[in-house]
């Protein structure tokens, strides 16, 4: 949380240091029809009340989220400017509280015609997924109970873009993520990278857009091998190390106009693939593949230059493949959400 304030504090001076200020405040209203992920055995418990899962007030929910970004921009010539910018996030869990979140993220970015960089660092503290069982072990001392698994992040990112013709753009991004667990499983500490390459093309009528991503995360212990080759393969601590390619595919059609000139409407559809290859020893993660799929069309209607809504519908999906016949059990989900999203644009000290 100090940190968190730190960052706040540095944002607010640079923000209030700089006119013209954009503003863009955006809430989402978001209904989850299973909003821990749970799988259908899992779903199952929780309406018999299992202690398993006493951590789920409900398997669905009512979620809003709040955000507010500030930026501005120097200009420097008619070819470059550099834009700083900050938003901060809350997201706010109706029935199930716990799970409410908030997090920062500070940008800068260089644009040069044809070429644009940008530099992120985004905190995310108190991240909190569910609770698992803290198995005690051989290396860690465990309490056996069930215990909040939660952590903190740190996100640093870097991204290129590049207008290489009129209607198409090229842009490479690199990401480093740090995760700092809670107390119970600090085995899960680690650092990923992600490099991405993306392309984006206009034509008449529709946008498209594609990019791929390979992703890597390594936990900071090589758990596996701290143990003797005979050590019981049910006592080693859960390893969340993977490998992932990660696809992305988005169609959006181009403002239409209606009979008010100042109304106009757009469908985008979004379709993600996450294809996670994990590598740890233990018996949740030994040979598993996990195949997760998004698919979310939406409806953006704009009322002017300032103020547009957006309605939106998601279809999410994990499939799991395990040598361990009871993983899929525990870890296929299956997750439909609905959301009505608002967004304000406005200047201060134009």
């Amino acid at each position: 949380m100090k940190k968190l304030l730190i960052l706040l504090l540095i944002c607010s001076i640079a923000i209030l240091s700089a006119i013209p200020l954009h503003i863009v405040y955006d809430l989402d209203t978001i209904f989850t029809q299973n909003v821990w992920h749970l799988s259908e055995y899992d779903l199952e418990r929780v309406d018999e009340g299992s202690d398993d899962v006493a951590f789920a007030e409900s398997a669905d929910d009512l979620i809003l989220k709040s955000k507010v970004k500030f930026s501005t921009d120097y200009a420097f010539s008619k070819r470059f400017k550099i834009v700083p910018s900050a938003k901060l996030a809350y997201n706010y869990y109706l029935s199930n509280t716990e799970k409410s979140n908030s997090s920062i993220l500070l940008g800068l970015d260089f644009d040069y015609k044809p070429f644009k960089v940008d530099l992120f660092y985004g905190f995310y503290p108190g991240t909190y997924l569910r609770d698992y069982r803290d198995d005690t072990n051989v290396l860690y001392n465990g309490t056996g109970e069930y215990e909040k698994f939660e952590y903190d992040k740190n996100l640093y990112k870097a991204g290129l873009t590049w207008r290489a013709m009129k209607k198409h753009w090229f842009s490479g991004k690199v990401k480093m993520e740090e995760y700092f667990h809670n107390e119970y499983f600090t085995e899960y500490d680690g650092i990923a990278f992600s490099y991405e390459l993306g392309w984006r093309g206009s034509f008449p009528g529709v946008y498209l857009d594609f990019s791929y991503a390979f992703k890597k995360f390594e936990t900071e212990d090589d758990i596996a091998s701290l143990y003797a080759p005979d050590a019981d393969y049910d006592k080693i601590p859960s390893d969340w190390s993977y490998e992932s390619n990660i696809y992305n595919a988005r169609v959006r059609l181009k403002k239409i106009d209606t009979s008010n000139k100042n109304f106009k409407y757009r469908l985008v559809l979004d379709l993600d693939l996450e294809n996670r290859f994990y590598q740890g020893s233990d018996s949740i993660h030994a040979g598993r593949e996990d195949l997760t799929m998004e698919l979310s069309p939406a409806i953006v209607f704009y009322f002017n230059k300032n103020f547009d809504i957006t309605l939106d519908y998601s279809y999410l999906n994990r499939t799991v493949e395990s040598p361990d016949s009871s993983v899929p059990k525990y870890k296929n989900y299956t997750d439909n959400a609905v959301s009505l999203g608002l967004s304000y644009k406005f200047d201060l000290f134009d």
